[in-house]
């Protein structure tokens, strides 16, 4: 998962048809996509917006099931706009994160040599520079 963020992050603009897509798109279609840019790019704004759909608490930092997300689900779906409501949130995440590569590639930023591991593994290498710790948010922590 941190290697597919790290590609986001760092990729060049695609273009990308996000009205087109979200008439396409359900999870399925996503699976069926070669791997690609554009399959690499949709994976976040999918994660965001099935994870607000989920019984997962988003205001705990582990996947947990709460009373409170039990009835935001419970309320989504009585609403019967569940899907468009979906469709909405995957859009604007899809612009969000569509904004953010173009504000990235605007800066210039130097291309640089980076190796990504992950777990025990990050703690066992002496030529560590950046430490990136996930909790509820994203803190990077320069050593």
């Amino acid at each position: 998962m941190l290697k597919l963020l790290h590609s986001v992050a760092i990729m060049k603009p695609i273009k990308i048809n996000i009205k087109e897509v979200i008439k396409e798109i359900v999870w399925g279609y996503y699976h069926l996509l070669k791997e690609s840019p554009k399959k690499n790019f949709l994976a976040i704004p999918l994660l965001k917006t099935t994870r607000y759909f989920s019984y997962d608490d988003t205001q705990r930092q582990k996947l947990s099931k709460s009373k409170r997300s039990q009835e935001k689900i419970s309320t989504i779906l009585s609403s019967n706009d569940w899907e468009n409501l979906f469709f909405k949130m995957l859009e604007r995440e899809i612009k969000k994160l569509n904004n953010s590569i173009n504000e990235y590639w605007s800066l210039n930023p130097k291309e640089t040599k980076y190796e990504i591991v992950c777990g025990i593994d990050s703690f066992l290498q002496d030529y560590k520079r950046i430490l990136i710790i996930i909790c509820s948010y994203l803190l990077a922590i320069q050593v």
